[in-house]
């Protein structure tokens, strides 16, 4: 269970860092992939400097991790039959182990149909309706990079959820929609969630910040999350990534919400430091499956 501690009356806010948390992955991982030949593969159909950037980050943490990160470049005025293409080619590559489509991708590509056609067993971010289906119906094979950091945390800091009041905000199926599923399916203290499922057109907000004891934010939108709406002794966890006058900033006004939130993410130094593990650590996952089926897969190393 959670401490809330306090001095004078006023409560202490823990701050919940993702680098401990991302450490006890990325060492799990040294300690199980070396000699392996675990190759990602990233699509990317943008030049977007964000993008670069955020390329550039994963390519230095395979390299630590020892995991082959390949990119391929798509131009940003391919169709949808040459996306599929792609996607077909890397699906029959042996040597590729796990793909991730990096979005966005480009207007003239419907992602639907992506959806249809990535193979499910290299489908490190769960984007496959294959993938989608197991996963809302409380047997996934694979839990979205970003969904599996957010349990991650939770599970380090033992924050139970177990019969708590959960409020996610944002229902983006990345993030939000299987994030819900996950806290109100599963057993255990990171299941069994009474979990609402807020958006953009959800009326009285604040009074849904108010009475839950867990707020997961996934919007995209700076100080959606105050300390004046949500309860004392709440968990809050910012998963939201915005750049306001060039910074990095989150879902949650962290300066209001210390103080009175038992515990917050920080952002940056939060959940997307863990999402850049977990992303590997779903590449070994789907590097097991290929080399011997789920059937023959060792329960300690099921990332979920």
């Amino acid at each position: 269970m959670f401490i809330v501690h306090s001095f004078c009356g006023v409560a202490m806010t823990d701050i919940l860092r993702g680098s401990p948390v991302a450490e006890g992955i990325d060492s799990f991982l040294r300690s199980r992939i070396a000699g392996k030949g675990i190759t990602l593969v990233a699509v990317v159909s943008t030049d977007d400097p964000s993008m670069m950037s955020y390329l550039r980050s994963k390519t230095k943490k395979a390299s630590s991790l020892g995991i082959s990160f390949r990119e391929i470049h798509l131009p940003e005025d391919i169709d949808t039959d040459g996306f599929i293409s792609c996607i077909e080619k890397l699906n029959a590559d042996p040597e590729v182990s796990s793909i991730i489509v990096e979005e966005p991708v480009p207007r003239g590509v419907d992602f639907s149909y992506i959806r249809g056609v990535i193979s499910p067993l290299k489908d490190v971010d769960c984007v496959s309706y294959d993938n989608l289906g197991r996963l809302f119906s409380g047997s996934p094979r694979f839990v979205p990079a970003t969904v599996l950091a957010v349990l991650k945390i939770l599970d380090y800091y033992r924050i139970p959820v177990s019969g708590r009041e959960v409020l996610v905000v944002g229902r983006s199926l990345t993030v939000g929609k299987p994030l819900a599923s996950m806290l109100s399916i599963r057993g255990g203290d990171l299941g069994d969630a009474t979990v609402t499922l807020a958006h953009s057109k959800s009326r009285n907000l604040n009074i849904l910040l108010s009475r839950a004891d867990v707020v997961i934010s996934a919007v995209g939108k700076p100080h959606l999350v105050t300390g004046e709406h949500i309860k004392e002794g709440s968990v809050v966890i910012d998963v939201g990534t915005n750049y306001v006058d060039g910074r990095l900033t989150g879902d949650v006004d962290t300066e209001s919400v210390v103080g009175k939130a038992s515990a917050v993410t920080p952002v940056p130094g939060g959940v997307g430091v863990v999402t850049s593990s977990a992303i590997f650590l779903n590449a070994y996952y789907s590097y097991c499956l290929l080399s011997g089926g789920s059937d023959g897969f060792r329960a300690e190393d099921k990332p979920f």
